[in-house]
């Protein structure tokens, strides 16, 4: 299966279970795998035959910066189906959601989610 990928999107939004992730926006993450079948596109040189990457763009930030959520796995959830439903040549995506400012006391590069969703 063919793929697009988009790596390290970065995104300052308020998402969190603990009050004081309710209070300042974090920094967020996000690298993304969409698989699809990409013949169509390679021999048409067209962009109907792919996938958007500035609107996949739009519709990540639209829920990144939307409403706040509880848990990173609800928000990388919520941007897998929201990309299924908005390109139907994507037969799967592939999310891992980091969060680099997690409110955890000692030394780490990140806590995140990866999450696979399919049609």
């Amino acid at each position: 299966m063919d793929s697009i990928t988009a790596k390290g999107l970065e995104f300052r939004a308020i998402h969190g279970c603990l009050p004081e992730e309710t209070e300042q926006p974090q920094l967020f993450v996000l690298d993304l795998h969409m698989f699809l079948d990409l013949s169509a596109a390679m021999q048409s040189d067209e962009l109907n035959d792919t996938v958007d990457y500035a609107e996949a763009y739009r519709i990540i930030s639209e829920i990144m910066t939307g409403p706040p959520r509880c848990l990173l796995e609800r928000l990388a959830a919520e941007i897998g189906q929201a990309l299924l439903d908005a390109f139907p040549r994507l037969d799967a995506v592939e999310l891992e959601l980091k969060k680099p400012e997690a409110p955890v006391k000692g030394a780490f590069e990140f806590f995140g989610v990866t999450i696979r969703i399919s049609r």
